[in-house]
């Protein structure tokens, strides 16, 4: 029998038995144990030993960019830091470029890509990395990957052996398979970003795009989107927005503005915001730094919108494909100053030919213009003074707008139609056909129809271009239909006009004032009163190949409307 001051030891320890104690122990040594297993690698990663896992995890990142670009580019990370507990990583002083060994061997291999990367970035971090990640598993799925502030230059040379479009038998999955089987990210940011376009055809920059931002949602990377056409870059979609862009026209004569642009990568369509054309200099300042009389463009637009638009190609200058364009509430001025000496020729230069000669595969397929105000103003130094020709809101459609032959073999029409408010006051109805087919002729067709303007409203035109204006009259109707070419227009032009006399002008001491006998004369034996009958006159004009094609279409229809006035046929 134990003795008594051993008996509660025996047989209880404050109501615990022996067997009951030694099970508790267990529990307690089976806790502590996996408590150290889940604590070391976290302690080990994190406090003793950051840079073996750094380590790994850079050459990994090394090893993955150049399997998944076929050698092609290599990663050069300068720093890595990882934290296991908060699922982290962040790469620091980083940048992405080609292998020059390996280019050159591609390019006498003919299977070099027409676009080659030079990346460079500050920081680029990763949320929602694991363990399991880290030390390799075959399937990584992230949460968030972000990039500030990167720096990205294209060198883009096109290469004719792209031009078959002959994809690569290798996808990227299959490149990266043998490492890992998926990769998933739910959210790609690309901040402030900052992007060059090189041109190596041309040895010069052709974009330079700042403050980018990029958003790419549900990228995947695995066996079942390897081959997924709907996807851009594997993501679901990319949101990509720019926030006033500018650049100099190649001529430096004007900068192109835009307040904002956004582009959606895989519904393929891009929105644009405060657009405009802005030539560099007033008039004056414009008209001094030509040689010859030119055209001077202001051009502002609220927005645009292009549908199915291959914004890539055409960022890379390799063409520009476009289902439908519209264009939004803008204004237009054109300006011409007629003191300048005449331009040696403007043979060439209609709107289908001028397309012919953009260096530039070109197709919209359909094209709308929404309330744009455009005004023509003159310079005439015969008068001192300018006018103006006001079209207000102007509604416009053209369709089949293209220089590629295979296109141009299939539908040879180019056609253009608008409606619009003539100086204010008459409608007009006006459409174009240009015949892509024979650009070199110039061939073109135009019906044009105007609806009834008072004196007032022609006279902001003839006092200063014409040097004459109507005392009292009614223009009631007037209606051309003409078909030209390089060098002359023919057609038929019919004008209704009632109660027409007709004051002519001369320049004297700065004013202009009424030619008073040569003004009777014409009232008297030139001009009939009135016109009221629709008979259409028959008219030929000869071009003045120093002018342009808008100038050759008024002075034709001129010509018909003095023909009527005469009374002649």
């Amino acid at each position: 029998m134990p003795s008594d001051r051993y008996a509660f030891f025996s047989t209880k320890w404050g109501g615990m038995d022996f067997a009951s104690l030694r099970s508790m122990k267990r529990r307690w040594i089976l806790l502590i144990i996996l408590a150290v297993l889940i604590a070391a690698p976290i302690i080990y990663f994190k406090l003793i030993r950051p840079n073996a896992i750094d380590k790994i995890i850079a050459e990994k990142i090394h090893s993955l960019v150049k399997e998944s670009s076929g050698g092609l580019y290599i990663l050069d990370v300068q720093g890595v830091r990882s934290s296991v507990t908060d699922s982290k990583l962040i790469l620091s002083n980083i940048h992405l470029h080609a292998d020059s060994s390996v280019l050159a061997t591609l390019e006498r291999e003919n299977r070099a890509p027409n676009d080659i990367f030079d990346i460079t970035l500050d920081i680029l971090s990763i949320d929602g990395i694991n363990i399991d990640d880290l030390l390799g598993d075959k399937q990584v799925d992230l949460d968030l990957l972000l990039i500030n502030k990167p720096a990205v230059k294209v060198y883009h040379r096109s290469r004719e052996y792209n031009k078959e479009k002959i994809e690569d038998s290798v996808t990227l999955y299959q490149r990266l398979s043998k490492t890992m089987k998926r990769l998933s990210v739910k959210n790609i940011a690309i901040a402030d970003a900052s992007f060059v376009y090189f041109s190596m055809k041309k040895n010069r920059e052709v974009a330079n795009i700042s403050h980018v931002n990029v958003a790419l949602t549900g990228m995947l990377i695995d066996s079942l989107t390897q081959n997924d056409t709907s996807r851009f870059m594997y993501a679901e979609d990319a949101y990509i927005t720019c926030f006033n862009y500018e650049t100099r026209t190649p001529d430096s004569l004007y900068i192109l503005k835009v307040d904002s642009f956004n582009i959606s990568a895989a519904k393929r369509i891009m929105k644009l915001s405060g657009i405009a054309v802005v030539p560099r200099g007033n008039k004056a300042q414009f008209s001094r730094k030509l040689k010859f009389m030119k055209d001077r463009y202001d051009l502002t637009m609220r927005s645009a919108q292009f549908n199915n638009i291959d914004w890539w190609s055409y960022v890379n200058e390799d063409g520009l494909w476009i289902d439908r364009a519209d264009l939004y509430n803008g204004k237009l001025e054109v300006y011409c100053d007629r003191s300048l000496p005449n331009p040696p020729s403007k043979l060439g230069n209609y709107p289908h030919q001028l397309l012919k000669k953009i260096g530039l595969p070109i197709t919209i397929r359909e094209l709308k213009v929404h309330n744009l105000d455009v005004v023509y103003k003159e310079f005439n130094p015969a008068s001192d003074r300018s006018g103006a020709i006001y079209m207000n809101n102007a509604y416009g459609e053209a369709t089949n707008i293209t220089n590629i032959p295979e296109q141009v073999s299939r539908n040879s029409k180019m056609t253009v139609k608008a409606k619009a408010i003539f100086m204010e006051q008459s409608p007009v109805e006006i459409s174009f056909v240009f015949d892509l087919a024979r650009t070199d002729e110039g061939v073109f067709y135009v019906d044009a129809v105007f609806g009834e303007t008072d004196t007032a409203h022609v006279n902001k035109i003839s006092r200063p271009l014409g040097l004459f204006e109507l005392k009292k009259g009614t223009f009631k109707k007037l209606d051309a239909h003409l078909a030209g070419s390089n060098f002359s227009t023919k057609g038929t032009i019919l004008f209704v006009y009632e109660d027409m006399v007709i004051k002519l002008l001369k320049e004297d001491d700065g004013e202009l004032k009424k030619h008073h006998f040569l003004s009777f004369v014409v009232n008297k034996f030139f001009v009939k009163r009135s016109n009221l009958k629709e008979r259409n006159v028959q008219v030929s004009y000869e071009r003045d190949v120093h002018k342009s094609f808008f100038n050759m279409l008024w002075k034709t229809i001129m010509q018909g409307m003095i023909k009527t006035a005469r009374g002649k046929n």
